[in-house]
């Protein structure tokens, strides 16, 4: 500007906007270039402007021939031969006729026509014949080679004619893209932060969105019913009516403009409105789209920078100086690469000075590396008339640094290229922290690999990109297999892709939704799935977790199966009383149909009578739920479908589940056993004969146990130690003699051994022979012990004898823990025993009470050898212990028998000395033994036997006698 002499002159214009406190601005710089274009019009001529033309022609997007009037090519640009290679070169194809083109249209084959195929020569006629009528003619026309291509042919001035081909196969993939993404646009219009808006051609909202009704207060349904003209403020009515009017005469399909809204609570918005005209079909416009955002802020801010414009002036060094430390390396070029201007930054990058730059050639000041960049980057922005980005590194005092370096052409009013400009972003930092955020990603992978939940991610098109170990072994695929693998390909049925895929378009998320995964053999993996819509960097992705359930599938799976194979009715009902699920027995039984009864209560099962009081019943289960049977001691009935109650009998079990606590309840239909109960009843008389019968031959079979019981039991101890302990015996009482034949031997020798030799021998012999002595001793009770069997098993002649009664007790442990060892050799068992001194003698049976005793220790090491195992299978520690014990009781004596074993319960204890009742497997007991112990104590003796027992602690006999029975000697 010259403000002196108002001549007007061209200039160079630049511009950098810069935040200055807090409010946005603008530095602007104008470079006097007039002189520059007065030569250039100057040296402007009609061969230059011919040049000029033939030259855009050239750079036509479109292909063009032009022929004369005598239908010969005489022109064709370079567009032209890079869309028809085939054709005759540029040197070759002028002066062509229009009819030899045509021919070798159809010998390539490029002809997609069915008559040109049909009657090639019909075909070629009509085409010139339509050609030389002398009217446009436009068209579309798709090649063989899947080419589309809109064509154009007109007259020229001097009789001939031009041709136009555009390609637009291009165009018309992207419209094919464009259809695509159709349903992309509308999530798009839907969450965009910005307010966006469709309006007919009279103003009208056709479609508003979220951000939209938020920025004008109105609900969709509200704008619906107005225009933007009751919306807006009056002053700015008038304003955009002529912009439309502008827009309507010089056929522009765009606008931008800021216009102020009126809020539903009255108050004024400033926007910045961004509308574009959509056309129909024929090319009318029929819509506009509108991009609304709310600059009501920045408005308020602007008002402001205006507010302080003059004190911007005023500090006109000071914002020079703010630029000077911009961090950007800013400099202009003119076209032959002298610098117009530079900031400081761009001082400091080379250490040159600014007056060491102005005026001067990038070649004259710039190290050669860096001159040779500068001058291809220039030639690249001159012949493409377009900003180049690249990125580069250069070394300083610094270190090595890194920018983002952007040439950019500068145009003045009328689009001529007047300068070039360049700006070096430094990003050394950013690169830097890209390198750790890199470092990040790999330790965030790491973490997401020794995750146990399967991670997956994928873009909205449904390709992977990425996914943890747990989801690579639970897709059995590797990482790259699976970001070639689409969704689709994973899920084992489509419908269940396509529900999530509706879910996460309408929420954006799915939880726990159940899934199957197709693996690459063909085999299908059960997956609890959770996914989650999220957008990075303007993309949209889908993060997938997921938790392998296929065991809990499996297990699911055999529960329904055992549920269908169960014999009776099976109904399971939550605690609200409603039915859950029923297996085929029920529907057969009740007459329904599944789909009846699930979600249904379960009272439409119950007879009416009964129903009020079921839901109490309910609830008193589910505070104590056991398995147990319904309604203990009472006849129970159902109703069927048809009305008809029957008798039935309910067996109810508790089951835990992750939706709380459900009950089954097994059903089973008795009206046949009801029947046989009365049936029963006639033959109960039958069965009390038959009882007495039975009497008389239970004497029999107790008699038999005894002589089996301890039959076995003798013969095993005698066959594990009659024949070793005989050997034992003799070979001790043989070794005695012996050792007193040694000694005789060496007595005479004696006298010529030293001292310490003598002593030696003595040292030997005598706890040898000791030893001996001793195994003799317990070599011959043992053999005692063994004859005691003999005799017990043999009966003897039953007679009354006055017995020692802690010797019986002390041989009855030994026989019963050898012969637990002769039948379990693994057996082991600690035994301790308590008499009392003062117990004496008895007058008792011997066998018999031996019989007894034998009886309940049997039972106490079978009882801690099953614990035994318990504890084993358990890991805990455990050791068997068995007691016995003998009281002085006056004309009374006790025997006692306790062990550490399983233990009993009271219901066992309860039928303890019933007979043919036992608690071991059918084949190691017969229920007799303590039956027949009862009688021997109580009914032969007079006495009295009684049981403590703790479950899983202990168990206690204890044995009263008389020392001289009633019956004594009647024997």
């Amino acid at each position: 500007m010259r403000p002196a002499d108002s001549v007007r002159f061209s200039a160079l214009f630049s511009a950098v906007a810069f935040d200055y406190d807090g409010a946005p601005a603008r530095l602007c710089w104008f470079y006097d270039v007039s002189k520059l274009k007065q030569a250039e019009q100057n040296a402007m001529d009609s061969e230059a402007a011919a040049r000029q033309l033939r030259e855009a022609v050239e750079t036509f997007s479109d292909s063009i021939i032009l022929f004369d009037k005598s239908e010969r090519v005489v022109f064709t640009n370079d567009q032209y031969h890079t869309l028809f290679p085939k054709f005759p070169p540029k040197n070759e194809i002028i002066g062509c006729t229009h009819e030899h083109l045509l021919r070798l249209t159809l010998e390539a084959g490029r002809v997609d026509d069915p008559s040109a195929k049909s009657d090639p020569e019909a075909w070629l006629a009509q085409t010139l014949e339509d050609r030389r009528s002398g009217h446009a003619m436009d068209g579309e026309r798709t090649h063989t080679d899947g080419r589309t291509m809109l064509f154009r042919y007109s007259s020229a001035s001097d009789g001939g004619q031009i041709i136009a081909y555009t390609d637009v196969t291009e165009r018309k993939q992207q419209e094919e893209a464009l259809r695509r993404s159709e349903a992309e646009f509308r999530s798009v219009f839907e969450t965009n932060a910005a307010g966006m808006a469709l309006l007919d051609m009279q103003g009208r909202y056709c479609k508003v969105n979220k951000r939209f009704c938020e920025i004008v207060g109105y609900d969709e349904h509200e704008l619906l019913e107005r225009t933007w003209r009751d919306i807006t403020l009056t002053e700015d009515v008038a304003r955009v009516e002529d912009l439309d009017r502008q827009i309507a005469e010089g056929g522009q399909a765009n606008f931008i403009m800021e216009r102020r809204l009126i809020h539903k609570n009255g108050s004024t918005i400033w926007t910045s409105l961004d509308s574009s005209q959509l056309s129909d079909e024929n090319g009318d416009p029929h819509k506009i789209f509108s991009f609304v955002q709310d600059i009501t802020e920045l408005k308020e801010a602007e008002k402001r920078l205006q507010d302080s414009e003059r004190a911007l002036r005023d500090r006109q060094l000071f914002l020079e100086t703010v630029l000077d430390h911009m961090p950007v390396h800013t400099s202009i070029r003119d076209l032959d690469g002298r610098f117009l201007a530079v900031n400081a930054q761009y001082e400091a990058l080379f250490g040159l000075k600014r007056d060491q730059l102005i005026g001067k050639h990038y070649d004259e000041v710039l190290p050669p590396e860096y001159a040779a960049v500068a001058k291809e980057r220039d030639k690249l922005v001159l012949e493409s008339r377009k900003p180049i980005k690249t990125e580069r590194s250069m070394l300083s005092e610094e270190g090595e640094q890194t920018f983002i370096s952007t040439i950019f052409p500068i145009f003045d009013s009328s689009e001529q290229m007047i300068a070039i400009g360049g700006a070096n972003f430094d990003i050394t930092d950013r690169k830097r922290a890209d390198e750790r955020l890199r470092s990040r990603e790999a330790y965030l992978t790491e973490i997401l690999d020794s995750s146990p939940i399967a991670v997956s991610i994928a873009n909205a098109d449904g390709i992977f990109k990425y996914a943890n170990v747990q989801a690579q072994e639970l897709a059995m695929r590797d990482l790259e297999d699976i970001k070639r693998t689409h969704a689709s390909d994973v899920y084992a049925d489509p419908e269940e892709r396509k529900a999530i895929t509706r879910a996460l378009q309408q929420d954006g998320e799915v939880k726990n939704q159940e899934i199957q995964f197709l693996r690459p053999d063909g085999s299908i993996r059960w997956a609890l799935a959770s996914m989650k819509t999220a957008h990075q960097d303007d993309e949209t992705e889908h993060i997938a977790w997921f938790v392998d359930i296929n065991e809990r599938k499996r297990d699911e799976n055999r529960f329904r199966a055992l549920l269908e194979s169960a014999p009776d009715s099976m109904v399971i009902v939550n605690a609200e009383g409603m039915i859950k699920q029923i297996n085929r027995q029920t529907e057969s039984l009740f007459g329904y149909k599944s789909v009846e009864l699930i979600g249904r209560e379960v009272e439409r099962l119950i007879p009416k009578s009964y129903r009020a009081q079921h839901p109490a019943h309910l609830r008193d289960y589910f505070t104590n739920a056991s398995v147990r049977p319904m309604g203990s001691g009472l006849e129970l009935f159902g109703v069927k479908k048809d009305g008809i109650e029957f008798p039935i009998e309910i067996s109810l079990s508790p089951i835990d589940t992750e939706e709380g606590m459900l009950v089954s309840a097994a059903i089973r239909d008795i009206s046949d056993r009801r029947e046989r109960e009365r049936a029963l009843q006639v033959a109960k008389v039958q069965a009390e004969t038959a009882l007495n019968e039975l009497h008389r031959t239970q004497g029999q079979l107790v008699q038999s146990e005894k002589l089996a019981s301890l039959g076995q039991l003798t013969a095993g101890i005698a066959h594990e130690i009659k024949n070793p302990l005989n050997f034992v015996n003799n070979f001790s009482e043989t070794s005695v003699e012996l050792l007193a034949e040694l000694s005789e031997v060496l007595t005479p020798l004696q006298s010529k051994m030293d001292a310490d030799t003598k002593d030696d021998i003595v040292d030997l012999i005598e706890p040898l022979s000791g030893d001996l002595e001793k195994i003799h001793h317990h070599g011959t009770r043992a053999d005692g012990i063994v004859k005691s069997m003999l005799q017990h098993a043999r009966g003897g002649d039953m007679d009354w004898a006055d017995t020692d009664v802690n010797g019986l007790v002390d041989e009855a442990l030994n026989l019963a823990y050898h012969g637990e060892r002769a039948r379990d050799k693994s057996f082991l068992c600690e035994t301790s025993s308590d008499f009392d001194d003062a117990a004496g003698t008895a007058l008792v049976v011997p066998q018999e009470i031996t019989r007894v005793l034998v009886n309940l220790f049997t039972n106490a090491f079978y009882a801690v050898k099953q614990r035994a195992k318990d504890a084993k299978a358990a890991g805990e520690d455990y050791a068997a212990r068995v007691e016995a014990t003998t009281k002085d009781l006056g004309d009374r004596i006790e025997f006692g028998v306790r062990d550490n074993g399983t233990g009993m319960s009271d219901s066992v204890k309860a039928k303890l000395f019933d007979p043919f009742f036992t608690t071991k497997p059918a084949n190691e007991g017969t229920g007799l033994g303590l039956s027949l112990s009862f009688d021997v104590v109580t009914q032969q003796n007079g006495g009295h036997i009684s049981v403590d027992s703790e479950p899983g602690s202990y168990t206690e006999f204890v044995i009263e006698l008389p020392r001289k029975a009633a019956g004594a000697g009647s024997v």
